[in-house]
């Protein structure tokens, strides 16, 4: 959990969870039981906390959450079951951004978009090193940069891998704390730093306001792999590397990374 001081106390309660360590972090005041990361950006808040996990030992899932996030449906409880049903890559639960492409008679289905502000990652995927850590280097553009790569890499490794729990749904809270000035070209400068680090053109989030039949009826299809791939063996979510080489530039900076971490 990261966030303001006063927000992140509200959330103290994690720590008394079962089968669950919880880590707090401030950007700007210290307080007692939170690393205290002045001035931090938001990817580099949570990448710290990232550190701090690993040094505290291996987990199944590490669930990073915001300040401001607020329950409209479901619970942290049914969070964790759903996640230790599924065993998803990345689970994740309805965000007012992704609530048009959520297809209501399904109680889980793969996504094509998603919201950071709360989210579990696999340990298989902790261990690729490729969607997390967050990309920090053009946090001086806006802070979305580095949340649109890692939708756009999720999408390009973890698509048929990962799910969205359609009973649980949060509200963000907060709004307008941020510096939205760049919101126009963000996404146009996300993509030229993609584009160098993959060999052909990637995959990129898809744009949830056009052709949404197609949409749903590709969610179905990814829904149904998912499961048949469940169905078929253990859950292993680790990037094959031949698949990666030949996806990503030779002298890629997430290659680097991926090389770096295993």
């Amino acid at each position: 959990m990261q966030g303001e001081a006063e927000l992140v106390k509200e959330f103290f309660y994690l720590s008394e969870r079962d089968n669950t360590d919880a880590i707090f972090l401030t950007y700007d005041k210290a307080i007692e039981n939170a690393i205290f990361f002045p001035d931090s950006t938001w990817s580099e808040g949570r990448n710290k906390l990232l550190e701090a996990a690993k040094d505290k030992g291996e987990y199944l899932y590490y669930i990073f959450c915001d300040d401001d996030i607020e329950f409209k449906y479901g619970s942290w409880d049914e969070f964790e079951r759903q996640l230790l049903i599924h065993r998803p890559a990345i689970g994740c639960p309805v965000f007012p951004k992704t609530r048009k492409t959520r297809i209501r008679f399904l109680e889980t289905q793969p996504f094509l978009i998603n919201d950071e502000q709360l989210m579990a990652f696999h340990i298989h995927v902790i261990k690729d090193g490729l969607v997390i850590p967050y990309i920090e280097e053009l946090d001086k553009v806006m802070f979305w940069c580095s949340s649109y790569i890692q939708e756009t890499l999720i999408q390009n490794f973890y698509g048929s891998k990962s799910l969205q729990f359609n009973n649980i749904e949060i509200l963000n809270k907060e709004h307008d704390r941020y510096d939205l000035s760049n919101r126009s070209v963000f996404k146009e400068i996300s993509e030229d730093w993609l584009n160098k680090e993959f060999v052909s053109k990637f995959i990129p989030v898809v744009n949830q306001k056009k052709h949404k039949l197609k949409i749903r009826l590709k969610l179905l299809i990814l829904t149904i792999i998912y499961f048949i791939n469940r169905k078929l063996g253990p859950v292993n979510h680790r990037i094959n590397k031949n698949k990666l080489l030949g996806t990503l530039n030779h002298d890629s900076k997430l290659l680097k990374q991926y090389n770096d971490i295993n």
